[in-house]
Formats: structure tokens, sequence, C-alpha cells
């Protein structure tokens, strides 16, 4: 019997099922994104005009250095009481190579040449004095900062770069040391493409000299030439006399 009643009572139990509130879906507005549009708009804005007025200040006083740093390399490559305005000319596989005639007592006493060759990681730019004899007076690495430290900026140590002084057209490099050679050179230790660009450098200043000092030399010929004329045309004004 009493089997009975529970089942009879497991029967009239009610269910009472619990529904799960249904999460609304968010809809997509274009309007939720204008205020982070223009936030970034206004960041961006400020940076660059931040930028810009940084660089106007800067950019005067960075070339001022730069000038004053190729002024004092000048001085040291060749001493002279002038330089002429810098001209740039090409050589024969295209390379610009800027040059400057040194005067000293009003004569010409050498060129310093400024150019520039790759390297390994960057351009290497080297000046180069050469004087009227045609021998280097000096030479200096203005730039190697893209090459590998420990390497290829070893060329700005003394111990490479003075090694040209005193050498002339055709001047070599080697691995090794020079040896008998008077007009060679031994190349850094582990930076064989910087220290070609450093050589291209030397070469491409000398291919300049030789065609500039020709230039000159026919100038002063026919100054000299014209000086003459003008002094025996003088002697016979006063024969005449």
């Amino acid at each position: 019997m009493s089997k009975k009643k529970n089942e009879n009572a497991i029967q009239n139990e009610t269910v009472v099922e619990i529904e799960t509130p249904k999460k609304e879906k968010k809809k997509f507005s274009i309007n939720s994104l204008v205020p982070t549009t223009i936030i970034l708009t206004l960041i961006c804005t400020v940076v660059t005009a931040a930028n810009a007025v940084t660089n106007m200040y800067t950019k005067d006083t960075i070339k001022k250095i730069e000038e004053e740093t190729l002024s004092n390399s000048m001085k040291e490559v060749i001493s002279a009481d002038r330089y002429s305005e810098a001209t740039t000319v090409k050589t024969k596989d295209g390379n610009s190579v800027i040059y400057y005639t040194a005067e000293k007592d009003n004569k010409t006493v050498g060129y310093i040449f400024v150019c520039e060759n790759d390297g390994y990681g960057g351009k290497v730019r080297c000046m180069t004095g050469i004087d009227v004899g045609g021998s280097i007076t000096a030479v200096r690495i203005l730039s190697v900062a893209d090459e590998t430290p420990g390497l290829g900026q070893n060329a700005t140590k003394e111990s490479f770069y003075s090694q040209y002084t005193g050498k002339t057209a055709g001047v070599n490099m080697s691995k090794n040391a020079p040896g008998d050679s008077e007009n060679a050179v031994k190349s850094l230790t582990g930076a064989t493409f910087t220290s070609n660009a450093v050589h291209k450098d030397i070469s491409d200043s000398f291919e300049v000299f030789l065609t500039v000092k020709d230039d000159n030399t026919e100038e002063e010929i026919k100054e000299e030439s014209e000086k003459g004329e003008e002094v025996s045309e003088e002697k016979g004004e006063g024969t005449d006399e």
C-alpha cells in the first residue's frame, strides 16, 4: 500500500523548469569607435608636431656641428690660409667626389678630397689630403658608423689610416705586411670590406687629383704666359720711348 502511495506521489509532483535568462547581443555601432579614433588621431598629431619642432630646432645645430667637424678635419689634413668652396666631380665609375683647394700665401699647396664607398654594413666616408707633388699629406676617417664594432670600425684607429701618409697614386693594399714596397699599406684584420672601401675612397681621390692638377697646371701656365707677355709689352714700350 505504501509503495503505491509513493508512486502516486512521484507522479503528482510538479516539475518546475528554471529558464536561464538569455544574454542580449550587443549591437555594433560605428559611433562607439568615434571617441577612440579621435584620441588616436590627436596623439599622432601631437607626436608628429613635436618631432617637427624638434627637427626644426636641432637641424641647424646638427649642420653647424658637421661643418665644424669638417673644417677641423681639413685643417688637420692640410694646413692652409684658406680653402676654396666645395666642388663635386664624378669618377669614371660614377662615384661623387667633393674636393677643396688649399691655398697658403696665395699659392695652391694641395687638395682635400671627400668621398664614400660601400663597406660591410654601409657607407665608409673618408677625407684625403694630397699635396701638389702628389703625396698624401694625411687621411681622416669621417664615418664608419655602420661597420662592425671591433672589426670594421677599427678603421678609425690612427695605426691604420696613418699608413697612407706619404703614399702616392697606385698605392697597394695587402693582408700581409707591405714588405719591401714603400707604396703599400696593410688592410684591417677581419674587415676586408671596410678596408677595401677606405682604399677605394683614396683611389677615387687620386683619380680626381690627377684631373684637377692637370687642369690647374694648364691654367697656371696660361697665367704665367700672360704675365710674361705683359712684361714684354711694357719693356717694349719703354724701349720705344
